[in-house]
């Protein structure tokens, strides 16, 4: 790569260590355990002030031994991966579903033309699942004048009622609708399968936001700082057909996951990251991956993530994938330990956890990008 400083990072300048545990309520670090897993109806609603369940527990710990520190990003045309002078890690290979369900395929496709078609029952109503929480009765105690009815009216607390709806979309994403018309303007966190991003209402206390199912019983909660919470399930029964990559991070933006399909360059069609993302329809026809962003960086110490999405049993094309994670020094994170997370989902199984402590180089590398490709693992599309 012509006028383009580098050099592969050794030793304790930087140190890239996995941890083994992760608490969503806190971020990552922690234990956990695999996801409640619950049967539900699509699409569903549902309030409710439940416990958030653990994230899936880490796997055996990765060494991420090809780190390069880089000047800039590539020139457009120029394949980062053939230039690496380190080894790459071993590859995913993941195997391709033997027997394509053409009915879900095809309604996949229709989620994608039409958002809103007709949907079959496909489970319990959520209302069999878990009781209402009951309300206290009205109290019809007459009082002796109008001055104390109107304390027992002000003493009352009130209630704050939060609603969340989950909908299937095409390409196994998931609609979601938050109403919480006492919380205008409040921070909420979305959880998901270990999954987190941090979002806020407008000033009717509403929201409504894309996010990807990495279960295909998905459950999504809505939470909010002072203790509110709603809490949504829907069947996603599409999620087989497709892989999943997520990097997710807390507070300051830095992180950027990066796919090069079927040997495309940096710059070129086959380039996917948060600059040239995609539409989900090219996944649901089976033409090549997507890119989501989730959550919104102008909020403090929000939890933001990456998630890319590629059709692996209904690809139109056999190739290679490759999947690295760049994480750009930032005058927000230089001289500082980075903490992040990757998960990733292969044919509707339970997602696969890493987690990642990197300490960033210092101020005077602001503008450079670490490169991480073992964070992630490629993918390799063959046909039967």
């Amino acid at each position: 790569m012509a006028g383009m400083n580098r050099y592969v990072v050794a030793g304790a300048a930087f140190v890239a260590a996995i941890s083994a545990g992760y608490v969503m309520q806190n971020g990552f670090g922690g234990g956990g355990h695999g996801p409640t897993q619950l049967a539900a109806a699509q699409p569903v609603t549902a309030q409710s002030m439940l416990p958030i369940p653990a994230a899936p527990a880490p796997s055996a710990p990765v060494v991420l031994s090809d780190i390069s520190h880089v000047s800039a990003l590539p020139e457009e045309g120029v394949n980062r991966a053939a230039a690496e002078a380190a080894p790459e890690a071993p590859a995913v290979v993941p195997a391709l579903v033997p027997a394509m369900d053409t009915a879900a395929a095809a309604y996949d496709i229709a989620l994608a033309e039409d958002p809103a078609p007709a949907k079959p029952t496909l489970g319990t109503p959520v209302g069999e699942l878990m009781e209402p929480i009951a309300k206290p009765a009205p109290d019809t105690t007459p009082t002796d004048t109008p001055a104390e009815a109107a304390s027992d009216k002000d003493a009352a607390a009130p209630v704050c009622e939060v609603a969340l709806q989950a909908e299937q979309r095409a390409a196994a994403m998931v609609h979601l609708v938050l109403d919480a018309p006492c919380l205008p303007n409040e921070r909420v966190t979305f959880h998901h399968s270990g999954l987190m991003f941090t979002l806020a209402t407008d000033a009717d206390g509403h929201l409504e936001a894309e996010a990807p199912a990495l279960t295909e019983t998905a459950l999504y909660i809505a939470s909010f700082a002072a203790g509110d919470s709603a809490v949504a399930m829907v069947d996603v029964d599409s999620l087989i057909f497709y892989d999943r990559a997520v990097v997710q991070w807390k507070g300051a933006e830095g992180l950027h996951l990066h796919a090069l399909e079927y040997g495309a360059h940096y710059g070129e069609a086959g380039h996917v990251w948060a600059d040239a993302p995609r539409d989900l329809t090219v996944a649901a026809r089976g033409e090549g991956g997507f890119l989501t962003k989730l959550g919104d960086p102008s909020i403090a110490e929000a939890q933001l993530a990456e998630v890319y999405t590629f059709p692996t049993a209904t690809a139109a094309r056999e190739g290679d994938i490759d999947l690295s994670v760049e994480a750009e020094v930032t005058a927000a994170n230089c001289a500082q330990e980075l903490d992040a997370q990757s998960l990733q989902v292969h044919e509707g199984a339970a997602p696969v956890v890493q987690d990642l402590v990197l300490d960033m180089p210092e101020c005077s590398a602001a503008g450079d990008y670490l490169l991480l490709k073992n964070l992630v693992n490629d993918l390799k599309i063959a046909r039967n």
